[in-house]
């Protein structure tokens, strides 16, 4: 149990009221550009449409061998559930179902022992749920060579499904031995904000500050959309990942500029306003579609300091899960490089080192470097 501390409870009241003053104009300055977003030169072309890669069997045998293979996974899925108040029933079929089991590949929440059959079963989910998307993506394909007008609405969900590119680059870890190095965290200090006007040390801060919390700023819209309040806690805030929304909030306090595209679903949109939040905003997906071209992806992991965020994949199918930031460098390898996260609510419990040891496909973005 963590221990009532009272500056630190002054301290997020009084951030509270500040960052709930400062949405005035944050909101207000957002929407008028967001006003302007249209959807009318935002298309997809046909030669855009790509599938997801699936399991080698048919999903009714894949689904059985599921339930037979992952037997343990499952019933501590179900324990993790019960516990977290989110009970979901047992059906692969499920896309709730899928994004929680998914979701507990970067739960942390189990003893290392249980925590590799989630892992397994996570990714077993993860290439299962390429099924589903893919009938989606076909549906809108079939519609699309008839000639038919896809509406906005179809062409943002299409936009949201379609995996990313085959030979998209990854960061790859150097394979240097772990070294501590307090001038590591001093140069960042002392040279915190770069060229571009990014404060790496502001969103380190920022993320220290809401690591186990949600700034009612940027999180309310989200608990409205998913019907239900901020106030319920944990109950309300296991209802969405809030990876990305939680890493697009520090990256801004750092002083990453709101951009913003043809709409609020184009990957050339990042922004936060009154009105919709772009979904690279908030969607780990989109995230990494935005990051990868406004920031490039890093080669290697020693590249990667604090205040650079990261995106995450399970596996290898071309669907990115998850979001990071990290909040401590101690050194030049990946298991320097600590990071912080919510949807699960991490703070430096481990390492980009740990998700290497996991088979985890690691995307980390040189903020400092992005275009702003």
């Amino acid at each position: 149990m963590r221990l009532f501390d009272p500056l630190t409870f002054f301290k997020k009241t009084w951030l509270i009221v500040g960052t709930l003053a400062l949405s005035f104009s944050l909101m207000g300055s957002a929407s008028a550009e967001t006003n302007s977003e249209t959807t009318k030169d935002f298309q997809i072309q046909p030669n855009e449409i790509r599938y997801y890669e699936t399991l080698s069997g048919t999903p009714e045998e894949e689904k059985e061998k599921g339930l037979l293979e992952h037997k343990e996974a499952i019933e501590l899925v179900n324990q993790h559930m019960e516990k977290h108040n989110s009970l979901i029933e047992t059906d692969f079929d499920n896309v709730d179902y899928q994004k929680y089991v998914i979701s507990l590949a970067f739960a942390f929440d189990f003893n290392d022992e249980d925590m590799k059959k989630v892992v397994k079963f996570a990714k077993f989910m993860d290439w299962y749920e390429n099924y589903g998307k893919n009938e989606k993506i076909k549906d809108y394909e079939k519609k699309h060579s008839q000639r038919a007008q896809l509406s906005t609405e179809e062409i943002i969900d299409l936009d949201g499904l379609l995996p990313i590119e085959d030979n998209a680059p990854t960061t790859v870890d150097d394979g240097l031995i772990s070294t501590t190095s307090s001038t590591e965290e001093e140069i960042a200090s002392t040279f915190a904000v770069s060229a571009n006007g990014y404060n790496n040390i502001a969103a380190r801060d920022y993320a220290y500050d809401w690591w186990n919390g949600r700034n009612p700023v940027y999180s309310t819209y989200y608990a409205e959309y998913y019907g239900c309040k901020l106030s319920d806690g944990l109950s309300c805030w296991n209802k969405w990942n809030d990876c990305a929304n939680f890493v697009s909030q520090a990256l801004y306090t750092g002083g990453m500029k709101f951009k913003y595209g043809a709409s609020y679903a184009s990957d050339e949109s990042w922004h936060f306003g009154s009105l919709i939040p772009s979904y690279t905003w908030g969607g780990a997906h989109n995230f990494y579609k935005h990051w990868k071209t406004r920031a490039g992806v890093a080669s290697t992991v020693s590249d990667l300091q604090t205040g650079d965020a990261v995106s995450l994949n399970t596996d290898t199918d071309s669907d990115i899960e998850h979001t990071v930031i990290i909040t401590k460098n101690t050194g030049n390898s990946s298991a320097n490089k600590y990071i912080t996260q919510h949807t699960w609510d991490h703070m430096e419990q481990r390492t980009l080192a740990d998700m290497f040891s996991s088979g985890y496909g690691v995307y980390g973005y040189e903020i400092d470097k992005a275009t702003n």
